[in-house]
């Protein structure tokens, strides 16, 4: 079986000029790696089963783990000694921008490297979308998105599977002991991912997977791409609204709002962003993310007194007042984007735990701020 001619992804020096030299010469690279394997791309379809044949192997696609209009992802039988996952993207509506498949294979591989995101094992050379693949694959697309999409550039990469699920899979609130130590493991990952150049660019609770004693792992860096044209304005940063450039800062606020949305429920959490939007428009979002304590919604069951018991008001009073500490944190990077402290808000965290696994309320201490506390503000 022949291999579908290689779509002609931008490479032009015009488009070339437009992206950073990082990105550049990894396009470069990458495009000599597809060149040198140029028929390594067969997808064959059985009655039931679709059999992807790459160099690592046959994998028989035989469960989709989840399927949109921009990819679909499929596990490999469970019969594997370390369970793949298969991500097929398109990029139908992002030509002029490096591949999705390409991002996510790129800086997820990095990522990994710290133990802050799965093994990629292979990205697939590019080849034209035909119409029949969007049925195949499962693509959830209209007869009229898949007509447009036809020659649009295909390819697909291999991962691990984690063993674990998103913050989105899970219906309801989190416990707070719980949202702590998953924020704990969110902040030492960033710190690590900023710390050697890189950011995720669209981190929500999709693309945060918790597995084992709540360790994280972040998944889908080729939403970084995705997200130039989403207006999904509730998950971003205030300054990503602004129309400023994605940096760590932006990470690390939707980490906080990440902790804001499961610790309260995160499907009433939405509903309740989207609200603000819908009477308040932008501004009154950016009120809510910028100038309010929005880990704490007024009409919804406070999670600090569900947690310690509403009588024990010094625990409550000393979580909160922590809580709202991470809101001048938010003010600070406002100022200063690269003021991002990171040990400073674990050792926040790992205090209330100490202080919720206390008994009574009498042994309650709010610690001093420290110098570097003082100076900021």
């Amino acid at each position: 079986m022949a291999a579908p001619p290689a779509y002609p992804e931008r490479s032009d020096e015009e488009f070339l000029q437009t992206i950073d030299p990082v990105l550049h010469s990894r396009y470069d690279l990458q495009r000599r790696t597809d060149n040198l394997n140029p028929l390594k791309f067969y997808p064959v379809t059985f009655d039931i089963t679709t059999t992807q044949f790459f160099l690592s192997g046959n994998f028989d696609l035989d469960v989709v783990v989840s399927r949109s209009y921009q990819s679909v992802v499929f596990i490999v039988p469970q019969y594997l000694t370390t369970p793949k996952i298969v991500k097929y993207s398109h990029n139908c509506g992002y030509r002029d921008t490096i591949h999705p498949v390409l991002i996510d294979a790129w800086f997820g591989s990095l990522a990994s490297r710290l133990g802050v995101a799965p093994t990629m094992h292979f990205v697939s050379p590019p080849r034209v979308m035909t119409k029949n693949d969007f049925i195949e694959y499962g693509f959830e697309v209209t007869e009229i998105d898949a007509e447009t999409c036809v020659g649009s550039s295909l390819r697909f990469l291999v991962m691990d599977l984690v063993d674990g699920a998103t913050l989105a899979e899970r219906k309801g609130y989190f416990p707070l002991p719980e949202v702590l130590l998953i924020g704990k493991q969110m902040f030492r990952a960033l710190k690590k991912l900023h710390t050697a150049g890189l950011v995720h660019g669209n981190l929500r609770e999709d693309h945060v997977v918790v597995h084992g004693t709540n360790e994280v792992k972040f998944v889908d860096f080729s939403s970084s791409v995705l997200q130039k044209k989403s207006q999904e304005l509730t998950f971003m940063s205030p300054w990503e609204i602004h129309g400023e450039s994605y940096t760590a800062r932006d990470d690390v606020f939707r980490a906080f709002r990440i902790m804001a949305s499961i610790m309260n429920g995160r499907e009433a959490y939405i509903r309740h962003e989207e609200g603000i939007l819908k009477s308040g428009g932008i501004a009154g979002l950016l009120r809510f993310k910028l100038d309010s304590n929005f880990f704490l919604v007024p009409q919804f069951t406070d999670p600090i007194a569900r947690s310690v018991g509403y009588s024990d008001k010094p625990r409550i009073r000393a979580i909160t007042r922590v809580i709202q500490s991470f809101i001048s944190i938010v003010a600070r990077m406002a100022e200063d984007s690269s003021d991002i402290p990171y040990d400073e808000i674990v050792m926040s965290l790992t205090n209330i735990e100490r202080w919720l696994s206390e008994e009574g309320p009498s042994r309650v201490r709010f610690a001093a701020p420290t110098t570097e506390h003082r100076r900021k503000f």
